[in-house]
C-alpha cells in the first residue's frame, strides 16, 4: 500500500502513514476536542438547560411527600429521570463530532493524515462521554446545593451527604450516559445524518416509555400488584436502571428509603452489565469504519440510509476551495405577481415535502410511532382503577395522542426545521438559491409548508392508530366528529411552533442555537409555571405557547375550556405570523451579517425585503398582535382576576390573623335551605337566590353572623336587600318555620372583598335554639378567557354544581388556612394550623366539644327549584315534586322529606333515564339512572348494579335512610370517579359509566357503584364529628362493603385479587410518622388501603355476623343529626365483641397501633406417594417451616423506629393448593417467630403459601410462597 508523497497532490489518506507510539497522539486529540465543543454555545446552553432541571424538580419538592427532596431515594430517582432527559440534547454533542467533517468539507483533509478514522471517531466519542458528563454533574452540583438554599419545610430535608449523589452518579447516571451516547454516536458515524441521529434520540426516549409499558415498570401507574417475577423482569430489562433501583427499595419506610444507600448489587448489578454490554455493542461497528473508507478511494459511496449526501473524496485531485456566493452582494430581482409567487411557493414546498417524505428517519420515527400509541391505547383501555377496561370510546382513545403528540410532535417540528432550513448551506447551495429572483417570503412559505407535513402525519397516523385499535376493542361506535376535533386541537399547537421554529431557525441564523431556543421556549410553556414561581413570572402570557388545558367531555365535548385555549393560541398564533414576517424581511439573501448587526440594520432590511403592500400587512399584523396582547392581559387580569401564588399565599396568611379568634365561636347551622337556580347553559352561568332558615344550636346567645362565601361568586347580595328579589323566586319558608322564627333583624355590617366575608350585626342576640332566615342571592360565571381555564361545573351540557359552590360557611374557615408548617413559621403564624379535635372518651362530651368548636356538622332539609334550557332535564336533591317545560325553558322542583347530612348538589343536561323500583323496608323505592343518551347500553348495567347492591347493603346496615337513588353521569373532568350525596350518586364518564362490563379483571363497576351506596348510610346517615379517626366511619367502611358485594358476586379469589391492589398501596405509602386509624385526619393510604385489609382481618377474627350486628347497632342508634358516632366508639365495640385475648390484640393492632408483620418461607420438604403400586390414588407429606416477624413502630415524628420480634401466640392460616388451584386453608399458630407444618394429604400439593387471604400486611410478599418446583420433592410408595 502506497505511503503517499510529501510534495505529491494526493490527498487521500495516507493509509500507511505510521501512529506515534504508545497512542501518544491521544491526549492531544482529546485535548482539542474537548476545546472544541466545550466552548460552543450549543454545548454551554446545554449545561445551563441541565442545570435547570434540579430548579424545577427542588422547587416543586419532587418525589413522594413523605420523603426528603435531599434523601437517597428521591436524589436517585431524580438523577436517573435526568439522564434519561439528556438524550434530547446528546445528540447535538454527536453530531458535532461524528459529522462537522462532512458539514466543512474537511473529511478528505483529515483523513489525509496518519490517523485512523476509528481513532479519530474514538477520540471523538471519549469527549462526547466527558461533556455530557460534566453537564451532568454541573446538574448534579446544582441538585445537591439547591436544597440548601431554597426554603424547604423540615420534614423534606435530612442532613446533607454526598453519599447518594456519588452513588447515584457513579451507578445510574454513568451507565446510561455511555450506553445513550455509544448508541446516538453510532448512528450519527454511521449514517452520517443530522437527521438520523435527533430520531435516534427520540427512539431512545420512546422505546425506554415502551419498555416500561410493556415490562410493567414501578415508574408507570400499575394496572396489577407487582409480582417477584414482574419486579425482576421490569429490573433486568430496563436500560435506564430505575425498576432496578425501586426493586430496592419498593417497600422501604420513608425514612429507611431517604438512608440507605444505593447498593450495586443483584438486579441492579445485572441491569448496569447489561447496559456497558449494549454500550459496547453499539460502538462495534465503529471498528469497521477505516475498512469501509479505504475502499471508498476513488469511489463515494451513498448509503441508502444517508439524508445528507457526503463529499466525495477526491484523493486523486488536488483539493480546490469550496466556491461560495454566500459572502458576495447580490440584488434580489423582483418577480412581481401572485402568480409567480405562489408558483415559487409551490415549487419550495413539493421540494421540502418530498424529501422529508421519502427520508428514511422519518420512516424510522413512524416505526416508532406507530407502536407508542397503540401501547398508549391499549393503556387508555386499561385505565380504570385497578387495571379494569373501559370501552372504547373516540375520545377515550383519542387522548392516547395528544400527550405523546405534544412532546415527540415538538421534538420533530425542531428538529426537522433545523433539517430543512440549514439544508442549502449544508450542501454549498445557498449562494445559488440566494442569486435567484424568488423572493424570501416564497421560500419561508413553502419550506413552512413542507415543514408542517411532519405533525400531519404523526398525527394522522397517531389517530389512525387509535381507530385501527377502536375497530379491534369494540366498544362505543367511532364518532367521526370526535375524532375530528382532537386532531384540530392537537395539530394547531403545533402548527404555531411550526412557525416558531421556522422564524428562529431564519433570524438566529445557527440551527443549533435556534434549536435550542425552541427547545427553551417549549419546557417554558410546558414546564415554565413552577419556574415562574420562583421569579413571580406566572401568567401564562409570559410564556409564548402556553394555554389552559383542554378538558374533553362526551357530554359537554371542550365545553366552557375552548375558549379560553382557542383565546390564548389565537393570540399565539398571531404573534407567530408576525415573527415570520419580521423573518422573511430579514432572510438573509447573498450577504450574511452576524445576527446583531442584522438586528441593527432591521428597518432597512425590512424595507429592502418586503413589498410595499407586505410591509403594511406586516406593520398591522404587529400593531394588532399588540392590541390583542393587550386585551388578553386585562382580560385575564382585570376582568377575571389571577392570583399568582403569592397572593394567594398572603390571602391565606391575612385570613388567618384576621379571622382565626373566631375559631369555636357560636354561630347558628341552617337547618333549612329553599333555594331558586337559574341556569343559562350556554353562557355557562347560573343565578342563585336562596333563603335559609338558621338555627342557634350553640349554648350561647350569638349577635352577629359571620358568613364565608367562595371567592368566585359574584354579584352577592346577603340580608335585607335581598328579601324583595327572593320572595317572587324562593319558595317561602314553611309554617313551621316561620313560626320558630324570630323577629330579629339584622343590618350589614362589613363586606371583606378579598375573603369573601360578610358580616351581619343582628339587632337582638339570637339566644340558644332561636332561628330567624337569612335571604342571599350570587351568580356563577364561568364564561369569558381565564388564565387557569374554566370551570366546568356550570356547562352547556352536564352541568353539576355543588351547594359548597353556592352556600356560605359560617363562621371560621379553618380550609383557608396555610397549612405548610415551614411556610407558616416565615410568615409568622402559630406553627400549627387548626388541628383536628381528638376523639373524646364519651360521646356527649365528644359532641359538646365540638360543638363548642363551631364543628358540628349541618342537617338540613332542602326546597329546590332549577330553571334550564328547554332541552335540559334537571336533578336535585330528594323527590322530584313538579316540572314544567315551555319553548324557552324548563323548571324541576325537588324537596327532601328528611333533614340530610350538609351537602346536596344539582345538575342539569340533556340526559335520557333508565328506571327500576326496589322494595326497601320503608316501601317501594325508585332508583334512576340519567345518562348521556350516547351511552344506553352501560346504564342498564349500572341500574342493575345499583339495585342489586341497595338490596344487599339494606340486609347489611339496615333501613335505606334516603327516599330514591339517583345515579347522574357528570364529565370527566371532575376529580373523582363517583361522588355520593344524599339520595344520589354522581358518576363520571370514564371513571365510571365506560367501565367495560366485559372485562375479566376486578369489578369495578360492582365495586365503585356500591361504595357510593354504601356512603347513603355511612356519611349520610351516620355523618360523624368531624374528630380524629371520622373518615373510618365512612371511607373505611364503604370499603368494607365492597368486600362485602365483591365477595358475594365473584367469590373469595376475586376479593384477594382486590385486596392485593390495597396491600401494595399501602406498603408504598407508608411511614413511620403515620397514624393510626383512630387518630388519622385525612391520609387515603389509611383509610383506603389499611382499613380496607383491617375490616377483612376483623371479618374473619370476629365472624361475619358479629361485624354486621356492631354496624348495623352503630346505625340505628348514631344515625341523624344527634347522632354522636366515633371511630373510638367502633373500636369499643369490636373490642367488646372479641372473647379471647387473640381476637383483642388483633382489634388492638389495627385500629390503635403500627403494626405489620414479615412473614417467609424458610424451608419445605415434600415427599409424594402413591397408595400402591399401580394405583391412580396419590398423595403428599408436607413438611414445611415458616418465619414470622412483628414489625411494629414505635416513637414518634424523628424519634420513630421499627422494633421489630419474633411474633408469637399468632393464628395465621396457611394455603396448600393441589393441580386444580383449589386452595386448602391450614390454621396453625406462629410460637417465638416460627410456623411448622406436617401433615399429610390426599392429593399432590403444587405450592403451599403463608397467609394466602391477606389477613396479615406482610412488608414483602414475594416469598411467601413456593411452588412445587422449589420444594425438596422425593417420591415414594406406600401400600
Amino acid at each position: 500500500m502506497s505511503t503517499g508523497s510529501n510534495t505529491g497532490t494526493n490527498t487521500g489518506r495516507n493509509v500507511g502513514a505510521p501512529v506515534p507510539a504508545g497512542g501518544a497522539i491521544w491526549p492531544g486529540l482529546l485535548a482539542f476536542e474537548m476545546r472544541y465543543q466545550g466552548w460552543r454555545v450549543t454545548f454551554l446552553a446545554t449545561v445551563v438547560l441541565l442545570a435547570l432541571l434540579p430548579v424545577t424538580t427542588v422547587a416543586t419538592r419532587f418525589g413522594p411527600p413523605a420523603d426528603a427532596v435531599n434523601g437517597a431515594f428521591v436524589v436517585t430517582e431524580t438523577m436517573a429521570l435526568f439522564s434519561l432527559l439528556s438524550v434530547f440534547a446528546l445528540p447535538m454533542l454527536c453530531v458535532h463530532a461524528a459529522l462537522r467533517d462532512d458539514e466543512h468539507g474537511m473529511r478528505a483533509l483529515i483523513e489525509s493524515r496518519p490517523v485512523s478514522r476509528t481513532t479519530v471517531l474514538a477520540v471523538r466519542y471519549a469527549g462526547v462521554v466527558i461533556l455530557l458528563l460534566a453537564a451532568l454533574a454541573v446538574s448534579t452540583i446544582v441538585l445537591a446545593v439547591l436544597p440548601l438554599v431554597i426554603p424547604l419545610p423540615a420534614d423534606r430535608l435530612v442532613p446533607f451527604s454526598p453519599d447518594p449523589y456519588w452513588r447515584a452518579f457513579a451507578w445510574v447516571v454513568i451507565p446510561n450516559a455511555l450506553w445513550c451516547s455509544a448508541l446516538l454516536f453510532a448512528v450519527a458515524a454511521a449514517s452520517r445524518s443530522t437527521l438520523a441521529t435527533f430520531v435516534a434520540s427520540i427512539g431512545i426516549y420512546a422505546g425506554y416509555m415502551v419498555t416500561a409499558l410493556m415490562v410493567d415498570s414501578p415508574l408507570m401507574a400499575g394496572t396489577r400488584p407487582p409480582t417477584p417475577e414482574l419486579l425482576a423482569r421490569a429490573a433486568l430489562l430496563d436500560p435506564f436502571g430505575l425498576s432496578a433501583f425501586f426493586e430496592q427499595t419498593r417497600y422501604l419506610m420513608p425514612l429507611d428509603r431517604q438512608a440507605r444507600a444505593l447498593s450495586l448489587s443483584g438486579h441492579l448489578l445485572q441491569n448496569r452489565l447489561m447496559v456497558l454490554a449494549m454500550a459496547a455493542l453499539c460502538l462495534v461497528p465503529l471498528l469497521r469504519l477505516d475498512r469501509r473508507m479505504a475502499r471508498a478511494v476513488g469511489a463515494p459511496q451513498r448509503r441508502w440510509f444517508s439524508r445528507t449526501k457526503a463529499d466525495a473524496d477526491t484523493s486523486a485531485v488536488a483539493p480546490v476551495p469550496p466556491q461560495s456566493t454566500s459572502h458576495v452582494k447580490m440584488p434580489v430581482v423582483d418577480v412581481t405577481g401572485l402568480g409567480a409567487w405562489r408558483a415559487a411557493a409551490n415549487a419550495v414546498m413539493r421540494l421540502e415535502a418530498r424529501l422529508l417524505l421519502r427520508s428514511w428517519p422519518l420512516l424510522a420515527l413512524l416505526a416508532m410511532w406507530i407502536p407508542v400509541i397503540a401501547i398508549e391505547a391499549d393503556g387508555q383501555l386499561k385505565s380504570g382503577d385497578y387495571g379494569t377496561r373501559v370501552l372504547a370510546s373516540t375520545a377515550q382513545l383519542a387522548d392516547a395522542v395528544p400527550i405523546a403528540l405534544r412532546l415527540l410532535g415538538a421534538l420533530c417540528v425542531l428538529y426537522f426545521g433545523a433539517d430543512v432550513f440549514s439544508r442549502e448551506r449544508l450542501l454549498k447551495f445557498d449562494g445559488i438559491r440566494d442569486a435567484t429572483p424568488v423572493r424570501s417570503t416564497a421560500l419561508l412559505a413553502g419550506k413552512l409548508v413542507a415543514l408542517m407535513t411532519v405533525p400531519l402525519v404523526l398525527a394522522l397516523t397517531g389517530y389512525g392508530t387509535t381507530v385501527v385499535m377502536h375497530l379491534f376493542a369494540g366498544g362505543l361506535p367511532i364518532e367521526w366528529d370526535v375524532l375530528a376535533a382532537h386532531v384540530a386541537a392537537s395539530m394547531l399547537p403545533l402548527v404555531i411552533l411550526v412557525g416558531l421554529a421556522a422564524a428562529l431557525q431564519v433570524l438566529i441564523g445557527n440551527r443549533w442555537v435556534a434549536m435550542l431556543l425552541g427547545l427553551a421556549v417549549l419546557i417554558i410553556a410546558e414546564q415554565g409555571e413552577s419556574l415562574g414561581m420562583a421569579v413571580g413570572l406566572e401568567h401564562p402570557l409570559w410564556r409564548f405557547g402556553s394555554a389552559p388545558s383542554l378538558i374533553w367531555s362526551d357530554l359537554a365535548g371542550y365545553g366552557n375550556t375552548l375558549v379560553s385555549w382557542l383565546a390564548y393560541q389565537g393570540t399565539w398564533l398571531l404573534g407567530t405570523l408576525v415573527l415570520l414576517g419580521v423573518a422573511a424581511a430579514l432572510w438573509p439573501r447573498g450577504e450574511v451579517l452576524p445576527f446583531l448587526q442584522r438586528m441593527r440594520r432591521a428597518p432597512q432590511l425590512i424595507k429592502q425585503g418586503l413589498a410595499p403592500r407586505a410591509r403594511t400587512t406586516l406593520l398591522a399584523g404587529g400593531v394588532l398582535y399588540a392590541a390583542v396582547l393587550a386585551g388578553m392581559t386585562w382580560q385575564t387580569t382585570v376582568h377575571t382576576p389571577f392570583e399568582r401564588s403569592h397572593e394567594a399565599l398572603a390571602r391565606r396568611v391575612a385570613y388567618e390573623r384576621t379571622y382565626r379568634h373566631l375559631s369555636g365561636a357560636p354561630q347558628p347551622a341552617f337547618t333549612h335551605v329553599a333555594m331558586h337556580v337559574k341556569l343559562l347553559p350556554t353562557q355557562a352561568r347560573a343565578d342563585v337566590h336562596a333563603r335559609l332558615h338558621l338555627v342557634n344550636n350553640t349554648d350561647a346567645s350569638i349577635d352577629s353572623l359571620w358568613l364565608v362565601f367562595p371567592t368566585d361568586l359574584s354579584n352577592v347580595v346577603v340580608g335585607p336587600a335581598v328579601d324583595a328579589d327572593v320572595v317572587p323566586l324562593v319558595e317561602p319558608l314553611s309554617p313551621d318555620l316561620t313560626e320558630r322564627a324570630t323577629r330579629n333583624t339584622m343590618k350589614l355590617a362589613r363586606v371583606d372583598a378579598l375573603h369573601a366575608v360578610h358580616v351581619l350585626v343582628l339587632s337582638a342576640p339570637l339566644a340558644p335554639g332561636d332561628s330567624l332566615p337569612l335571604s342571599m342571592m350570587a351568580t356563577i360565571d364561568r364564561g369569558g378567557i381565564r388564565v387557569d381555564g374554566n370551570a366546568i361545573d356550570v356547562s352547556a351540557n352536564g352541568t353539576f354544581l355543588h351547594s359548597s359552590d353556592v352556600l356560605p360557611r359560617l363562621g371560621y374557615s379553618p380550609g383557608r388556612e396555610l397549612r405548610d408548617s415551614t411556610e407558616r413559621i416565615k410568615q409568622g403564624l402559630e406553627q400549627s394550623a387548626t388541628p383536628v379535635l381528638q376523639s373524646a372518651s364519651a360521646e356527649d362530651s365528644l359532641r359538646t366539644q365540638v360543638e363548642a368548636h363551631g364543628q358540628t356538622p349541618a342537617w338540613f332539609t332542602a326546597d329546590v327549584r332549577i330553571e334550564t334550557d328547554a332541552d335540559q332535564v334537571a336533578q336535585g336533591p330528594g323527590a322530584l315534586i313538579d316540572s314544567a317545560r315551555t319553548t324557552t325553558h324548563s323548571t324541576w322542583h325537588y324537596r327532601t322529606t328528611r333533614p340530610t347530612s350538609g351537602a346536596m348538589a344539582i345538575s342539569s343536561g340533556r340526559y335520557d333515564v333508565q328506571r327500576a323500583t326496589v322494595q326497601t323496608v320503608r316501601g317501594a323505592t325508585p332508583v334512576e339512572v340519567w345518562y348521556n343518551p350516547r351511552h344506553a347500553e352501560p346504564a342498564s348495567r349500572l341500574l342493575t348494579i345499583a339495585t342489586s347492591s341497595l338490596e344487599v347493603l339494606e340486609r347489611e346496615f339496615g333501613p335505606y335512610p334516603h327516599d330514591v337513588l339517583r345515579i347522574i353521569e357528570v364529565q370527566s373532568g371532575f376529580r373523582f370517579g363517583a361522588y355520593a350525596l344524599p339520595g344520589s350518586i354522581y358518576l363520571t364518564e370514564t371513571r365510571g359509566m365506560l367501565t367495560d362490563a366485559r372485562s375479566t379483571d376486578v369489578d369495578l363497576l360492582l365495586r365503585r357503584i356500591g361504595h357510593e351506596v354504601a356512603h347513603q348510610w355511612w356519611g349520610h346517615a351516620v355523618n360523624p364529628l368531624d374528630t380524629e379517626g371520622r373518615l373510618l366511619l365512612v371511607e373505611t367502611m364503604a370499603k368494607y362493603a365492597e368486600q362485602v358485594l365483591l365477595e358475594q358476586a365473584h367469590g373469595q379469589d376475586r376479593l384477594t385479587d382486590m385486596l392485593a391492589f390495597d396491600h401494595d398501596r399501602y406498603l408504598n405509602a407508608r411511614s413511620t410518622t403515620e397514624a393510626t386509624l383512630l387518630t388519622m385526619s385525612d391520609e387515603p393510604e389509611l383509610y383506603y388501603r389499611k382499613g380496607t385489609l383491617a375490616m377483612h382481618a376483623l371479618r374473619h377474627t370476629l365472624g361475619d355476623s358479629v361485624v354486621r350486628g356492631i354496624l348495623r347497632n352503630l346505625l340505628a342508634t348514631q344515625s341523624g343529626p344527634r347522632g354522636t358516632a366515633s371511630a373510638q366508639q367502633l373500636h369499643r365495640l369490636l373490642r367488646a365483641a372479641a372473647t379471647t385475648p387473640t381476637a383483642q390484640q388483633a382489634v388492638d393492632e389495627w385500629l390503635t397501633d403500627r403494626v405489620i408483620y414479615d412473614l417467609a418461607v424458610d424451608t419445605t420438604v415434600a415427599a409424594s406417594f402413591s397408595a400402591a403400586s399401580g394405583s391412580n390414588a396419590s398423595g403428599t407429606h408436607l413438611t414445611a417451616r415458616f418465619t414470622a416477624q412483628r414489625v411494629a413502630v414505635r416513637g414518634a415524628g424523628a424519634a420513630a423506629r421499627e422494633v421489630i420480634e419474633p411474633a408469637d401466640a399468632l393464628p395465621i392460616i396457611l394455603g396448600l393448593r393441589d393441580r386444580a388451584g383449589v386452595l386448602h386453608q391450614v390454621n396453625v399458630m406462629a410460637q417465638r417467630g416460627v410456623v411448622s407444618l406436617d401433615t399429610t394429604v390426599s392429593w399432590l400439593v403444587q405450592s403451599v403459601e403463608i397467609d394466602p387471604l391477606m389477613y396479615l400486611i406482610d412488608r414483602d410478599r414475594s416469598n411467601n410462597r413456593v411452588n412445587n418446583a422449589g420444594m425438596n420433592l422425593t417420591r415414594t410408595s406406600r401400600p
